[in-house]
Formats: C-alpha cells, structure tokens, sequence
C-alpha cells in the first residue's frame, strides 16, 4: 500500500500538537483526521475507519489506554500507536502489553513518529496477509474436507449397495467393514460385529485355516489374493452358508494391514441346481418307465 491509502486517526487534548502532527504526517502522504478527545475519536475511529490510530496516553476522561481497549475490541486489526510522557513508562508497557503497536514520547520528535508508523505499517500489512492466507487455508481445507465427505459418502454407498457381502479387518483379524448384504446372509448386525468379532470366527472349524492356506498359495488367482473359491460361512442360527468367496491381503509399505473379502450368497444357486437335478432324475425316471411299458406291448 502507498501512503496515500494509509488512514492515520491522531487522537490528542492539545490543539497545538494536533495541528503540528497532523501537517507533518499529511506532508509525508498520510491521510490524516484529528480528535480532541477519546470519545469523539472513537466516533471518528468507527465512521472512518483508519488503519492506525495514534493517541495521547493522558488525557481528561478517557485516556489513552481505554481508547487502545475499545479500538482493539471494535477491530483487531488495527494498529495503536501511543504517545506518553518520559515519566510514563509503566503506562507505555500497558499500552504494549494491550497490543499497542508501538510508543512515542513527548515532545514527538518526527524521525521516532515515522519509525513508529512504518512498523505499524508492517504489522498491519503482515496481519492482513495472514489473515488472508488463513483465511484461503481454512476455505481450501473446507473444499478438501467436503470433497473428502463425498468420495467417502460415495464410497461407502457402493459397499452398503454392493449384492456380494464385503467383510474387511485389520492386522489382527478384528472386522472393521461389514456390509448390508452380510448382515442379510449371516444375520448378524453391524454393532454386534465391527470391531467385537474376528474374521475366521464366521468360518465352521477348520475351514478359517484351509481359507488361508489356499489365500497364501498361488492356486486360486495368485499368491495373496483368492478368486471365486468355494466355502462355508456359519451364521447368527448357525446354519451353514454356501458362498463363493474372492480376497486379497491388504499392503501399506510393504506391511500387512488386514485383508478383504467379498462373499457371494450359493444357496439360491444350489437350490436351483437341486431343483434341476430332481427335474432330470424324474424325467429319467419317466423315460425308463415309457421304455418299460414299450417293451413290455
């Protein structure tokens, strides 16, 4: 920012320091406006809206300490400069604890006020720039975070919709994802599952140990990785459930995390093949009691 965009409020009891500040600083760039009192200045401060305020420390009414209060309460941003006696040091180290940029002491010497005001400068133009860049940040992690929600919504959709039943767990075998379709062929709900239940628990004895023996070797797709391998799965009545299974262990770095699987439900299809069997052992049947009667006439 140029000088001439620089807003500068002087806010001071004496006329006389008033008219000579506001000269000198005009003379260098700054648009400068004055007040007489606290008050008035914090009027003035709100309808115009200076980016540096510079104030008398003592002042009738209120002084300057109360006007650094009330500036930065109405708007953090704003840079306070504050001009105090050579006997008012515990004042001027208030003023800096409240935030106050910077102090200058009477009599105002313009080589020490233009040093106050370009550091004023520069934190006012520092702050602005970090609030910016917070400010496209926090907007950037919001897009990132929502984009992140509808890829997991997405995700997640595909699992709870897919027709197979999905069972993933971790390191240790404990489940982490079970699917709809799972809870339908098993029985058992998610809340009873996630995290309580393991993944060989659903396999009849000895079947969880052939599972991953045939997981490990390269017969059924590969070393790791399982494809349409036949199974039982004991459900929540512990029947037996007939599904043709796929699997893959899971690898992060070259370390085992977990592994996935995806089930498919067999009994409508043996059900199916039963029916088709009996269908062509009566037709068998028929046929051998036509070729019966034919030889007998």
């Amino acid at each position: 920012m140029d000088k001439e965009d620089w807003k500068v409020l002087l806010i001071d009891d004496e006329e006389a320091i008033r008219r000579v500040v506001s000269i000198a600083l005009a003379d260098e760039g700054y648009e400068m406006l004055t007040a007489a009192d606290g008050e008035s200045g914090l009027r003035l401060c709100q309808e115009e809206s200076p980016q540096i305020v510079i104030t008398d420390i003592r002042m009738p009414g209120m002084d300057g300490i109360e006007v650094l209060k009330r500036v930065k309460e109405d708007d953090p941003d704003k840079e306070v400069i504050v001009i105090t006696g050579f006997g008012d040091m515990a004042l001027a180290i208030r003023a800096l604890q409240a935030d106050a940029s910077d102090f200058v002491t009477k009599p105002i010497e313009n080589e020490a006020l233009l040093v106050a005001l370009e550091r004023a400068q520069n934190r006012y133009t520092n702050r602005r720039a970090l609030n910016d860049y917070t400010a496209i940040i926090e907007e950037r992690w919001m897009e990132t975070a929502e984009e992140l929600a509808r890829t997991f919504d997405f995700h997640n959709n595909l699992i709870e919709s897919s027709i197979d039943g999905i069972m993933g767990c971790d390191r240790d075998g404990k489940v982490v994802l079970y699917n709809q379709s799972l809870e339908k062929m098993l029985g058992y709900q998610k809340e009873e599952v996630i995290k309580k239940m393991s993944f060989d628990q659903f396999f009849p004895v000895g079947a969880a140990e052939q599972f991953r023996e045939e997981l490990y070797s390269e017969e059924y797709g590969g070393e790791n990785r399982l494809f349409l391998y036949e199974t039982n799965l004991v459900s929540r009545l512990g029947d037996k459930v007939p599904v043709q299974l796929s699997a893959t262990v899971l690898f992060e770095e070259g370390q085992t995390t977990g592994l996935v699987g995806f089930f498919r439900d067999l009994r409508e299809l043996r059900m199916l093949e039963q029916q088709f069997a009996d269908h062509t052992r009566l037709l068998q049947q028929h046929k051998m009691m036509s070729l019966g009667r034919l030889a007998a006439s």
